[in-house]
């Protein structure tokens, strides 16, 4: 999230109109390899702001893979010219549903 917002402000893609915000982004340095406020001061504005700006770009990416899950969901359906109505018992017993068991012949369009 740090390296994503040194990358924003580079660009100075957001638009930032708290003074506070922007005297916070003056105080947060890099320290012994990790980014935190400058001792006596607080960073709290520079992380929820960090938040929101992943939340945005996390947000906008998986919209777009949900529309495009959609559209490729709808374009399976396929219209029909006969209804198709399931009534769990089929209307012709299909040949090659009966079997020898060695005693009787014995029906298995049950198992349809």
């Amino acid at each position: 999230m740090i390296t994503s917002l040194e990358m924003y402000m580079r660009e100075r893609t957001p638009i930032i109109r708290s003074k506070r915000l922007i005297q916070e982004l003056f105080v947060f340095i890099w320290l012994n390899g990790k980014a935190q406020s400058q001792q006596g001061y607080n960073d709290d504005l520079v992380m929820s702001f960090c938040i929101g700006l992943w939340l945005r770009d996390t947000t906008l990416k998986l919209r777009q893979q949900g529309i495009e899950l959609n559209k490729r969901t709808l374009s399976q359906f396929q219209k029909t010219t006969e209804p198709v109505i399931y009534t769990g018992k089929p209307n012709n017993a299909p040949e090659g549903w009966n079997w020898n068991n060695g005693h009787y012949n014995e029906n298995l369009t049950w198992l349809l």
